[in-house]
């Protein structure tokens, strides 16, 4: 609920000829019988597959993540971090997609509203041998990443490292 009533939900569907793409869906908030679709918006990034996996919405605009497979010749699954800001009326404000430096796969896990105009978003990288935690962060109005992020642990005993969520507490986010 974006604090206006409106309901929105995200996930991902399939079209003839494409694989899965983001979609995002606005309700109207009407009893039964009346509630009914306002809105629908779709992403899809090089016809293949686009996930949204988490999501938040305040007075200011809807926001979306998910994994974003950026590998054309499909040989491999190299998903993205993808982020967008949608406007209450679907318009897209700002899209940021993360790739680590080595190319590999990173995947989002959950997406929270924080202090200081931020958006987190938490989820896995891989590295050469293991997948480690991801926070990144980002300006709520630009989309700019925050300064410090994105923000990496890997434990010391090169095993997979997964999170499951993560929160703010004064101003600091913790997974």
């Amino acid at each position: 609920n974006d604090g206006n009533g409106n309901n929105y939900a995200c996930g991902y569907t399939k079209t003839t000829g494409e694989k899965s793409n983001f979609i995002l869906i606005k309700f109207n908030f009407q009893p039964y019988p009346l509630a009914d679709t306002v809105w629908t918006r779709t992403y899809n990034y090089v016809n293949q597959s686009d996930k949204a996996y988490s999501m938040t919405a305040d007075a200011s605009g809807i926001y979306i993540t998910g994994a974003s497979d950026a590998n054309t010749s499909d040989t491999l699954d190299n998903f993205d971090i993808v982020t967008m800001k949608f406007s209450s009326s679907g318009a897209l404000l700002w899209t940021q997609r993360y790739d680590d430096a080595l190319n590999y796969r990173d995947e989002p896990v959950k997406m929270i509203q924080g202090q200081n105009n931020r958006i987190y978003v938490v989820g896995r990288t891989a590295n050469i041998h293991d997948d480690d935690i991801i926070l990144l962060a980002y300006d709520k109005t630009t989309g700019s990443p925050v300064a410090g992020f994105p923000a990496v642990w890997n434990s010391n005993f090169q095993d997979d490292d997964r999170p499951s969520d993560v929160i703010e507490e004064i101003g600091r986010a913790h997974v």
